[in-house]
């Protein structure tokens, strides 16, 4: 089969696809073919944990240790008393709803004294007055340590399109003998508990 010529005429020049590759350098095709790598690569690092078109600025962790007790279930004679802690500062009210946003929670003791008393200790993500996600969390083999992770939540059902805001406790659960009443519980708590931090990961709405 004979070559296949096809011939342009450019204002009375006639000119032939060989004289274009020919006039298109191997180089030139490379400068291409990186300018092209590097407008991708940026493209994909500014959508980078973000969903198309959504309205989420950047990634935060909001990271409080401010945590005390906010109220107890606390009856005295029982078998166990549980005593919910929350962030006396409040917690994140700018969350872009378009992510999800990750949790983490560790617990230190530093006092090993009637440490074997202190039965759980429970985190709690809450959300929009009708959504939650609770963990126990996992103790260290030493005891002294109380760790876990909830991730994946969701709050776009809840909030749609407007900011959303979490709320965060940690619920510990102590042996009824631990004290003889539930006033004391706590203040034998503030003498166990070296501290009680949670961390929320998200993006801001902007």
């Amino acid at each position: 089969m004979k070559n296949l010529k096809v011939s342009f005429i450019v204002k009375g020049t006639e000119i032939s696809t060989s004289d274009i590759f020919q006039k298109f350098s191997f180089f030139k095709m490379i400068k291409c073919g990186v300018l092209i790598s590097v407008f991708a690569l940026t493209a994909s690092f500014l959508s980078c944990g973000k969903t198309e078109g959504n309205t989420c600025g950047p990634l935060t962790t909001y990271d409080n240790q401010n945590y005390k007790v906010h109220h107890t279930a606390c009856f005295d004679g029982t078998l166990y008393r549980d005593h919910y802690y929350e962030d006396v500062k409040g917690t994140p009210e700018d969350i872009c709803a378009d992510e999800h946003i990750n949790t983490e929670f560790d617990v230190t003791l530093h006092d090993l004294t009637d440490i074997d008393k202190i039965i759980s200790i429970t985190a709690k993500v809450y959300w929009g007055g009708f959504y939650e996600e609770q963990l126990e969390l996992t103790r260290s083999q030493d005891l002294k340590r109380f760790q876990g992770k909830i991730s994946n939540i969701g709050l776009k059902q809840a909030f749609q399109d407007k900011p959303g805001f979490v709320g965060v406790q940690l619920i510990v659960r102590v042996a009824g003998s631990i004290t003889l009443d539930c006033t004391a519980d706590v203040d034998k708590l503030n003498l166990l508990i070296d501290k009680m931090q949670a961390k929320v990961i998200y993006y801001k709405e902007i």
